[in-house]
């Protein structure tokens, strides 16, 4: 049976059955494994796994100096390795992890980061993002490299 949670026939499944979860959203995650703080990811999810929950949704971007992508295509092993740390842990206590790899806000990066090194200066609103071919393409790029990921813990591929 594949690890990896699949869309069949409009459908999540997980293998041939279909996938039904309750989950929870804890941005921070790879932030704590990539600054000495493990622990509190292992116990955060400790409580997580002891309440049922299946599925944790969490950040695998954050763009800027400083961040997992300091500059366009520049990538950070230290954050690397903390999303890798997170993710096994994830697997470990039998539970899925939903990444994501953008969002619309201005903290940690994300669509108005990837604007402001498209255009090279502050762009006026986040939605400069879609009308930046330059912005699309550096994300683009950035999401190939994460899903083109092994995991340097577990040896599993980020992509199926």
């Amino acid at each position: 049976m594949s690890d990896f949670v699949k869309v069949s026939g409009g459908r999540l499944t997980l293998g041939d059955r279909p996938f039904y979860f309750v989950g929870a959203n804890s941005y921070d995650l790879m932030i704590l494994a990539s600054t000495g703080q493990r622990a509190n990811v292992t116990e955060l999810l400790d409580i997580c796994a002891n309440m049922g929950l299946s599925v944790i949704r969490t950040w695998a971007f954050f763009d800027g100096p400083g961040g997992l992508q300091t500059a366009p295509g520049v990538l950070s092993e230290n954050y690397l390795e903390g999303l890798d740390f997170v993710i096994a842990e994830i697997g470990k206590r039998g539970m899925k992890v939903l990444p994501v790899l953008i969002n619309y806000w201005r903290d940690y990066g994300g669509m108005f980061q990837y604007a402001k090194w498209a255009l090279g200066t502050e762009p006026s609103k986040t939605e400069d993002f879609y009308s930046c071919s330059g912005a699309v393409q550096m994300f683009m790029d950035y999401m190939t490299a994460i899903i083109s990921r092994t995991n340097s813990i577990t040896g599993i591929a980020y992509k199926y």
